[in-house]
């Protein structure tokens, strides 16, 4: 339901969707599950001009992606956190969490690049 209300443009609501269900599975073990969850969370947020909730919910993102283990995942939440921070103003932090991915994970920090250009 929450990515549909995202989908139809009811950001608030789907906000309060994600919550919801954040609080519903907080103690979820589901890296995949998780990382979705939290994901969501930081680009509604970040559309609601959420700024500190957004880098919190992409903050909480990274562990769960390096538990699921997927390279272009980790590199892409490490983007996100970075465009949520870039919004926020914090952009030593961008610059940090763009330099994480590169660091750690060089393959999909160059996936990540020819997706988003």
């Amino acid at each position: 339901m929450p990515t549909l209300q995202m989908f139809i443009g009811e950001l608030p609501e789907a906000y309060e969707s994600l919550i919801a269900l954040k609080d519903k599975y907080k103690n979820s073990r589901n890296p995949q599950f998780m990382m979705e969850l939290f994901g969501h969370l930081g680009h509604v947020a970040r559309q609601l001009e959420l700024h500190d909730k957004a880098i919190a919910h992409w903050y909480a993102t990274v562990p769960w992606s390096y538990k699921y283990g997927n390279e272009q995942q980790i590199a892409t939440v490490h983007f996100n956190l970075a465009q949520a921070q870039q919004h926020a103003e914090q952009l030593s932090l961008a610059e940090k969490s763009c330099r994480a991915v590169i660091k750690n994970k060089p393959r999909s920090y160059y996936w990540l690049l020819t997706k988003n250009s």
